[in-house]
Formats: structure tokens, C-alpha cells, sequence
């Protein structure tokens, strides 16, 4: 059942991390060639499984592809025979998390929720030349224990959403950072209230190379919802403590607020 996760590549799309100004994402989009050519495949990766045609779905795969799943790896013949009979129309969203460019290849990761109980962490490498499939890797291995999959625990959980949340902020790249919140994210500062929008803005501007590290101090099962602590440092003169509500299914966050109010002024939440 593992391969149903090519299958996510495709029917009916919906980008989880639509930004607030959508011309300037079309700028923003023309100017990156490496989105570009993701996308672009994606939609052919559409095409091809409507097509149901096993001859033009292999295209989408080199010869050598492999697909490394949590209960074993799939080479390419396995993985065209699996897509040639799926059927189309399952509803997920789908959240682009890093693009990579390798010079060849393209590297990108991708979290998928609506198709089982538990997001899927993903990452696939797109072969520039070819323009097929090198490499499918499930990251994050979560789901219903009578699928031989056990569940993360949540502070695993969390460390990898913050794994992310550096990944995202060194890539510069606003709809990968924009990706990380929910539409209606809220941060409040000890001086204010910050919107998504916002929020988005400042870390855009961190500058390159900044050292920031995020120190997990607690975590809290709320149900849907996970509530955990950091202490954040390299973003100002002093150490911040922030808590978070990080919704569970999404895989985005809700809400922030400073814990404490340092006492030096110099830092972007304030």
C-alpha cells in the first residue's frame, strides 16, 4: 500500500502553502526555475496516471528508479504496475517543504495530509535532463499499527516539524516559509500582535548564515492540537522562549506567543 503514495502526486492538488498575495507569487514563481520545472512535472505526473496507460506512466520514471518505503523498497517496474491501476480522485493536500538544487537533479520534500490518519513526509529526486523520477523516500515513517507502522511520538514529531522550520528558513523562499503556518497564524509578541503575513515577511529577512537553534524545552498533547515550548536563540541579543499550538493534521502552525519578554529590545518579535 506504500506505492499509494505516488499516486498522492497527483489527483486533484490542493497547495497548502498558498501565500496572502498571489501576484506576487506569480512573480515570485517565474524567477525560480527549479519550482518551475517541479510543478510542471507534477502536472504531467497528473496526466499521465488520468491516461491509465502503463507505457506513458513509465515515462515518468527512470530505469533505475527506487521507491524506499517504511515496509520495503519498489523498483520502477513494481511502481508503474501499482499506478496503472490505482484509482483516481483522492482529495489530500499537499505542502511543498524544501526544493533542493542538486545541479542535475532536483530535490524536493513534501508533506502529505488527507490520505490516512498521519501526514506523510516524503522526498523525491527529479532528474533535470530526463525529466523523470530518480528516487522516492518515505522520511517519516507514522501510521496504524496494523499496517506495521508505528507512531512517532510527539516530541519526535515536533523536533522534526522544527528541523523543518530551519530547512524552510535557509531556503529564503517565501511559500516554503508561508507553508509552515495556517492561514489565520497569529505570534503574540510582548509588543504587539503579528499576523501570518507578517510573520513570513520577518523570517524571509533573516540574514544567510544566521546560527539559530531551537532548544525543546516541553511538549503537550492537546489532541488535535500539540502545544510545545522552545527556547530560540540567533535571532536577536537574547535567548527567546516561545510557546506553540501545532496542529497535529495540518502539520502547520496555529498560534505563538513569547513565554518570557527578555529584556534586551533587539529581536524581531518584540
Amino acid at each position: 500500500m506504500e506505492l499509494l503514495l505516488l499516486l498522492l502526486l497527483t489527483s486533484t492538488t490542493s497547495w497548502a502553502f498558498v501565500p496572502d498575495d498571489p501576484e506576487f507569487t506569480r512573480s515570485f514563481y517565474q524567477q525560480d526555475s527549479s519550482r518551475v520545472m517541479v510543478e510542471n512535472f507534477l502536472r504531467r505526473f497528473v496526466t499521465s496516471l488520468e491516461s491509465q496507460d502503463p507505457l506513458i506512466i513509465d515515462g515518468l520514471l527512470t530505469d533505475s528508479f527506487v521507491f524506499k518505503g517504511c515496509r520495503g523498497h519498489y523498483d520502477k517496474q513494481q511502481s508503474v504496475d501499482a499506478l496503472s491501476q490505482l484509482p483516481l480522485g483522492t482529495n489530500f493536500t499537499l505542502t511543498l517543504t524544501s526544493i533542493e538544487d542538486n545541479g542535475s537533479s532536483i530535490r524536493y520534500g513534501i508533506i502529505i495530509t488527507g490520505f490516512s490518519r498521519f501526514p506523510i513526509d516524503a522526498e523525491f529526486v527529479l532528474c533535470k535532463r530526463s525529466q523523470q523520477l530518480e528516487l522516492g523516500i518515505i522520511r517519516t515513517c507514522t501510521g496504524d499499527s496494523n499496517g506495521s507502522v508505528q507512531k512517532d511520538s510527539l516530541e519526535d514529531m515536533v523536533r522534526r516539524f522544527l528541523d523543518r522550520v530551519e530547512r524552510s528558513i535557509e531556503s529564503k523562499d517565501v511559500s516554503i516559509i508561508s507553508g509552515l503556518f495556517k492561514p489565520d497564524f497569529k505570534f503574540m509578541g510582548c509588543r504587539g500582535t503579528y499576523s501570518k503575513a507578517q510573520v513570513v515577511g520577518i523570517l524571509q529577512q533573516v540574514p544567510a548564515g544566521s546560527q539559530f537553534k531551537f532548544n525543546l524545552k516541553s511538549v503537550e498533547d492537546l489532541g488535535f492540537t500539540v502545544k510545545y515550548t522552545v527556547a530560540v536563540t540567533g535571532f536577536g541579543m537574547s535567548e527567546m522562549e516561545m510557546a506553540f499550538l501545532f496542529g497535529r493534521t495540518a502539520q502547520q502552525l496555529e498560534r505563538g506567543f513569547m513565554v518570557k519578554c527578555p529584556g534586551h529590545q533587539n529581536f524581531m518579535f518584540y
